[in-house]
């Protein structure tokens, strides 16, 4: 994206630990990256209550405020290890259930930037 007035684009892009490792050199210190080392990990049923950092964004004139599931970005792993695809966080609830292995469910699914 190019802001009217601005000789440089504005970048956004989604990076992974490797990407951190690579180029993390004080540079940037408004950039998502520095993270303060947090490494983004799954969630687990260990963690309701607590925020989880699940995504690290580098940002180039940009600063993102909000993150709003929009449907179908998720994938959830039961404790019979049986993986649910396509998962809809967009009202902060889901649930799934099998005969074989019960109920699947979160709730009050919540989000911040940091």
């Amino acid at each position: 994206m190019k802001w009217e007035g601005e000789m440089t684009r504005s970048t956004i892009r989604i990076i992974d630990d490797d990407d951190v490792d690579d180029k993390l050199s004080g540079e940037g210190k408004n950039n998502a990256r520095s993270g303060g080392g947090v490494a983004v990990r799954g969630i687990s049923e260990r963690d309701s209550g607590v925020f989880v950092p699940i995504l690290k964004l580098e940002c180039d004139g940009l600063e993102p405020y909000a993150f709003h599931p929009l449907g179908n970005e998720f994938s959830v792993i039961n404790s019979a290890g049986i993986k649910g695809d396509k998962v809809d966080l967009s009202d902060g609830e889901w649930s799934d259930y099998d005969l074989s292995y019960g109920s699947s469910l979160i709730k009050n699914f919540e989000t911040k930037f940091e």
